[in-house]
């Protein structure tokens, strides 16, 4: 990670998260491997980390056909 700009009403509550991860060290991976709670906006840096890994469209896909079937999706931290 090179930096993170935030803008809007929660900039605040969201802005540290990612100035802990860059002050780690961490990587776009370990956003991805990372879990954050859902619903909430942190999760805005999970999404952002699989659609620059090209793994939101693979998510996406795999919640629509669940929901389609009528299951509820299995979530683990490597999702």
């Amino acid at each position: 990670m090179l930096g993170v700009h935030i803008f809007g009403t929660n900039a605040t509550e969201l802005v540290h998260i990612g100035q802990a991860i860059m002050g780690c060290g961490g990587t776009v991976d370990y956003l991805v491997d990372t879990v954050l709670n859902y619903p909430t906006l942190s999760e805005a840096y999970k999404v952002a980390a699989l659609d620059v890994t090209e793994q939101a469209a693979c998510v996406a896909r795999l919640t629509t056909q669940m929901a389609t079937v009528g299951a509820q999706p299995a979530l683990s931290a490597g999702v």
